[in-house]
Protein backbone atom coordinates (compact mmCIF):
# COMPACT_ATOMS: atom_id res chain seq x y z
CA UNK A 1 0.00 0.00 0.00
CA UNK A 2 2.63 2.51 0.79
CA UNK A 3 4.56 1.69 -1.94
CA UNK A 4 1.05 2.46 -4.59
CA UNK A 5 0.73 5.39 -2.43
CA UNK A 6 4.39 6.91 -3.24
CA UNK A 7 4.32 5.91 -6.79
CA UNK A 8 0.96 7.61 -7.63
CA UNK A 9 2.07 10.98 -5.59
CA UNK A 10 5.32 10.45 -7.87
CA UNK A 11 3.16 10.62 -11.41
CA UNK A 12 1.46 13.89 -10.32
CA UNK A 13 5.33 15.04 -10.04
CA UNK A 14 6.13 13.62 -13.05
CA UNK A 15 3.62 15.15 -15.17
CA UNK A 16 4.03 18.62 -13.60
CA UNK A 17 8.15 18.33 -14.52
CA UNK A 18 7.08 16.62 -17.86
CA UNK A 19 4.34 20.27 -18.39
CA UNK A 20 7.37 22.43 -17.19
CA UNK A 21 9.98 20.92 -19.85
CA UNK A 22 6.88 21.45 -22.79
CA UNK A 23 6.79 25.36 -21.57
CA UNK A 24 10.29 25.70 -21.44
CA UNK A 25 10.61 26.75 -18.24
CA UNK A 26 14.18 24.71 -17.12
CA UNK A 27 15.75 24.64 -20.75
CA UNK A 28 19.09 25.90 -19.55
CA UNK A 29 18.88 24.03 -16.11
CA UNK A 30 20.69 20.75 -14.97
CA UNK A 31 18.98 18.12 -12.39
CA UNK A 32 21.20 15.03 -10.81
CA UNK A 33 19.69 12.06 -9.64
CA UNK A 34 21.69 9.07 -8.08
CA UNK A 35 19.89 5.87 -7.55
CA UNK A 36 21.19 3.16 -5.29
CA UNK A 37 21.07 -0.75 -4.83
CA UNK A 38 22.34 -3.24 -3.08
CA UNK A 39 22.58 -6.30 -4.81
CA UNK A 40 21.29 -7.70 -8.31
CA UNK A 41 20.58 -11.37 -8.00
CA UNK A 42 21.20 -14.17 -10.83
CA UNK A 43 17.34 -14.22 -10.92
CA UNK A 44 16.66 -10.58 -11.14
CA UNK A 45 19.80 -9.78 -13.85
CA UNK A 46 17.37 -9.68 -17.03
CA UNK A 47 15.09 -6.83 -14.99
CA UNK A 48 18.24 -4.82 -14.47
CA UNK A 49 19.46 -5.34 -17.64
CA UNK A 50 15.96 -3.43 -18.68
CA UNK A 51 16.44 -0.98 -16.20
CA UNK A 52 20.28 0.24 -17.72
CA UNK A 53 18.48 0.09 -21.03
CA UNK A 54 15.87 2.49 -20.17
CA UNK A 55 18.57 4.56 -18.42
CA UNK A 56 20.89 5.29 -21.39
CA UNK A 57 18.06 5.86 -24.02
CA UNK A 58 16.08 8.24 -21.86
CA UNK A 59 18.76 9.76 -19.45
CA UNK A 60 22.35 10.90 -19.24
CA UNK A 61 24.87 8.46 -17.09
CA UNK A 62 27.26 10.52 -15.00
CA UNK A 63 29.94 9.01 -12.97
CA UNK A 64 31.21 10.58 -9.60
CA UNK A 65 34.45 12.27 -10.81
CA UNK A 66 31.86 14.76 -13.55
CA UNK A 67 29.63 14.94 -10.65
CA UNK A 68 30.17 19.23 -10.75
CA UNK A 69 30.26 19.20 -14.03
CA UNK A 70 26.68 18.32 -15.45
CA UNK A 71 26.07 19.33 -19.21
CA UNK A 72 23.59 22.37 -19.41
CA UNK A 73 20.01 21.10 -20.16
CA UNK A 74 20.44 17.59 -19.61
CA UNK A 75 19.45 15.72 -16.40
CA UNK A 76 22.08 13.53 -14.89
CA UNK A 77 21.97 10.00 -13.77
CA UNK A 78 24.51 8.73 -11.36
CA UNK A 79 24.11 4.37 -10.00
CA UNK A 80 25.38 3.73 -6.90
CA UNK A 81 25.63 -0.02 -5.15
CA UNK A 82 26.31 -0.11 -1.56
CA UNK A 83 27.92 -3.18 0.28
CA UNK A 84 30.50 -4.89 -2.03
CA UNK A 85 28.15 -7.89 -2.99
CA UNK A 86 29.75 -10.68 -5.64
CA UNK A 87 26.55 -10.28 -7.84
CA UNK A 88 27.96 -6.81 -8.60
CA UNK A 89 30.64 -8.09 -11.09
CA UNK A 90 28.82 -11.28 -11.98
CA UNK A 91 25.15 -9.32 -12.97
CA UNK A 92 26.15 -5.41 -12.71
CA UNK A 93 29.07 -4.61 -14.37
CA UNK A 94 28.27 -6.68 -17.81
CA UNK A 95 25.14 -4.90 -18.14
CA UNK A 96 26.61 -1.18 -17.05
CA UNK A 97 30.23 -1.73 -19.43
CA UNK A 98 27.94 -2.97 -22.18
CA UNK A 99 26.20 0.49 -22.08
CA UNK A 100 29.10 2.60 -20.65
CA UNK A 101 27.18 3.41 -17.70
CA UNK A 102 29.53 4.45 -14.46
CA UNK A 103 28.91 2.99 -11.17
CA UNK A 104 30.17 3.64 -7.87
CA UNK A 105 30.63 0.73 -5.12
CA UNK A 106 30.83 1.11 -1.09
CA UNK A 107 32.58 -1.15 0.33
CA UNK A 108 32.60 -2.15 4.24
CA UNK A 109 35.44 -3.31 5.15
CA UNK A 110 35.28 -5.36 8.00
CA UNK A 111 33.27 -7.61 5.94
CA UNK A 112 35.42 -8.39 2.89
CA UNK A 113 36.01 -11.77 1.56
CA UNK A 114 32.83 -12.62 3.85
CA UNK A 115 29.36 -13.31 4.26
CA UNK A 116 26.89 -9.68 5.30
CA UNK A 117 27.13 -10.32 8.66
CA UNK A 118 24.86 -7.51 9.12
CA UNK A 119 22.48 -9.52 7.45
CA UNK A 120 22.48 -12.43 9.75
CA UNK A 121 18.69 -13.72 10.21
CA UNK A 122 16.94 -11.66 7.48
CA UNK A 123 14.61 -12.26 4.50
CA UNK A 124 16.28 -10.14 1.54
CA UNK A 125 17.51 -11.12 -1.12
CA UNK A 126 21.00 -10.46 -0.78
CA UNK A 127 21.24 -12.11 2.27
CA UNK A 128 23.09 -15.10 1.53
CA UNK A 129 25.34 -12.83 -0.39
CA UNK A 130 29.23 -12.49 0.50
CA UNK A 131 31.35 -9.08 0.17
CA UNK A 132 34.05 -8.89 -2.48
CA UNK A 133 37.21 -10.26 -1.63
CA UNK A 134 40.45 -7.75 -1.85
CA UNK A 135 41.53 -9.51 -5.28
CA UNK A 136 37.54 -9.21 -6.77
CA UNK A 137 37.83 -5.10 -5.42
CA UNK A 138 40.89 -4.48 -6.72
CA UNK A 139 40.17 -5.87 -10.02
CA UNK A 140 36.89 -4.13 -10.76
CA UNK A 141 38.54 -0.98 -9.73
CA UNK A 142 40.56 -1.27 -12.55
CA UNK A 143 37.92 -1.01 -14.55
CA UNK A 144 37.50 2.76 -15.74
CA UNK A 145 33.68 2.55 -15.27
CA UNK A 146 34.04 1.71 -11.88
CA UNK A 147 34.56 4.54 -8.26
CA UNK A 148 35.35 2.46 -4.97
CA UNK A 149 34.54 4.21 -1.69
CA UNK A 150 33.83 3.56 2.07
CA UNK A 151 31.07 2.15 3.54
CA UNK A 152 32.53 2.18 6.90
CA UNK A 153 33.77 -0.69 8.67
CA UNK A 154 30.99 -2.69 10.12
CA UNK A 155 28.06 -1.61 8.58
CA UNK A 156 26.56 -0.48 11.37
CA UNK A 157 24.41 2.74 11.95
CA UNK A 158 27.16 5.52 13.33
CA UNK A 159 24.51 6.84 15.44
CA UNK A 160 24.48 3.57 17.49
CA UNK A 161 27.90 3.94 17.93
CA UNK A 162 30.22 6.18 20.20
CA UNK A 163 31.80 9.47 18.67
CA UNK A 164 35.17 7.55 18.68
CA UNK A 165 33.48 4.44 17.38
CA UNK A 166 32.41 5.88 14.42
CA UNK A 167 35.67 7.89 14.15
CA UNK A 168 37.89 4.43 13.75
CA UNK A 169 34.85 3.53 11.11
CA UNK A 170 35.17 6.18 9.25
CA UNK A 171 39.21 6.46 9.34
CA UNK A 172 39.74 3.00 9.44
CA UNK A 173 37.68 1.81 6.27
CA UNK A 174 39.11 4.42 4.09
CA UNK A 175 42.96 3.17 4.99
CA UNK A 176 42.05 -0.39 4.52
CA UNK A 177 40.37 0.40 0.92
CA UNK A 178 43.39 2.62 -0.01
CA UNK A 179 45.71 -0.28 0.76
CA UNK A 180 43.74 -2.74 -1.57
CA UNK A 181 43.19 -0.68 -4.29
CA UNK A 182 46.82 1.52 -3.57
CA UNK A 183 45.05 4.61 -4.77
CA UNK A 184 43.43 7.33 -2.36
CA UNK A 185 39.71 6.66 -1.33
CA UNK A 186 37.63 10.25 -1.35
CA UNK A 187 34.02 9.08 -0.96
CA UNK A 188 31.68 7.27 1.69
CA UNK A 189 28.39 6.27 1.46
CA UNK A 190 26.76 6.58 4.91
CA UNK A 191 25.36 2.93 6.45
CA UNK A 192 21.73 3.20 7.33
CA UNK A 193 22.25 6.71 5.52
CA UNK A 194 23.20 7.74 9.32
CA UNK A 195 25.55 10.20 10.26
CA UNK A 196 25.76 13.37 12.26
CA UNK A 197 27.59 16.72 12.23
CA UNK A 198 30.15 14.83 14.30
CA UNK A 199 30.67 12.28 11.45
CA UNK A 200 30.43 14.83 8.44
CA UNK A 201 33.61 16.68 10.07
CA UNK A 202 35.14 13.75 10.65
CA UNK A 203 35.20 12.77 7.42
CA UNK A 204 35.97 15.89 6.00
CA UNK A 205 39.18 15.83 8.30
CA UNK A 206 39.96 12.23 6.89
CA UNK A 207 39.53 13.31 3.40
CA UNK A 208 36.88 12.47 2.13
CA UNK A 209 35.65 14.71 -0.95
CA UNK A 210 31.98 13.35 -1.40
CA UNK A 211 29.55 11.84 0.98
CA UNK A 212 26.34 9.88 0.37
CA UNK A 213 23.38 9.60 2.52
CA UNK A 214 19.92 7.68 1.57
CA UNK A 215 17.58 11.05 1.22
CA UNK A 216 15.57 10.73 -2.24
CA UNK A 217 16.66 14.45 -3.11
CA UNK A 218 17.41 16.31 -6.49
CA UNK A 219 20.96 17.20 -6.52
CA UNK A 220 22.49 19.73 -8.80
CA UNK A 221 26.60 20.03 -7.25
CA UNK A 222 28.91 18.07 -4.48
CA UNK A 223 29.22 20.73 -1.72
CA UNK A 224 31.94 19.54 0.54
CA UNK A 225 30.78 18.08 3.87
CA UNK A 226 27.05 17.54 2.42
CA UNK A 227 25.94 14.20 1.93
CA UNK A 228 24.36 14.10 -1.73
CA UNK A 229 20.54 12.19 -1.70
CA UNK A 230 19.70 9.13 -3.12
CA UNK A 231 17.20 7.42 -4.55
CA UNK A 232 16.22 3.68 -3.37
CA UNK A 233 16.05 1.35 -6.21
CA UNK A 234 15.78 -2.92 -6.76
CA UNK A 235 15.56 -4.48 -9.73
CA UNK A 236 11.98 -5.50 -9.69
CA UNK A 237 10.91 -1.83 -9.13
CA UNK A 238 7.97 -1.90 -12.16
CA UNK A 239 9.51 -0.06 -15.37
CA UNK A 240 7.68 3.29 -14.95
CA UNK A 241 8.54 3.36 -11.31
CA UNK A 242 11.85 3.21 -11.76
CA UNK A 243 12.01 5.72 -14.94
CA UNK A 244 10.04 8.60 -12.07
CA UNK A 245 12.48 7.40 -9.12
CA UNK A 246 15.40 8.15 -12.27
CA UNK A 247 13.81 11.03 -13.23
CA UNK A 248 13.97 13.02 -9.94
CA UNK A 249 9.70 12.42 -9.10
CA UNK A 250 10.19 10.94 -5.61
CA UNK A 251 11.98 14.29 -4.48
CA UNK A 252 8.73 15.12 -2.24
CA UNK A 253 9.79 12.28 -0.18
CA UNK A 254 12.44 14.19 1.96
CA UNK A 255 9.87 16.73 3.05
CA UNK A 256 6.80 14.42 4.25
CA UNK A 257 9.90 12.62 6.29
CA UNK A 258 10.66 15.69 7.87
CA UNK A 259 7.09 16.51 8.88
CA UNK A 260 6.91 13.29 10.33
CA UNK A 261 9.99 14.00 12.50
CA UNK A 262 8.92 17.05 13.40
CA UNK A 263 5.25 15.90 14.75
CA UNK A 264 6.98 12.51 16.57
CA UNK A 265 9.07 14.97 18.32
CA UNK A 266 5.76 17.13 19.25
CA UNK A 267 4.75 13.69 20.79
CA UNK A 268 8.01 13.53 23.19
CA UNK A 269 8.02 17.00 24.06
Amino acid sequence: MKRLIKYNISVLVYLYDRLVKIIGRRNHSFSIVILYYHSVPDAQRSMFSRQMESLARSFHPISIQNLNRPEPGKHHVLVTFDDGFTSVSRNVLPETRARNIPIALFVPTGHIGKAAGWLKGSSRAEAGESVMTPQEIRKISQDGLVEIGSHCVSHSNLLTLSLEGATSEIIESKQVLEKILEAPVDTISFPHGAYSSEHLSTAVSAGYKIMFGIDPTLETKNRLGVPLGRVAVEPTDWPFEFRMKASGAYRWLPAVFSIKKTIRNLGRS
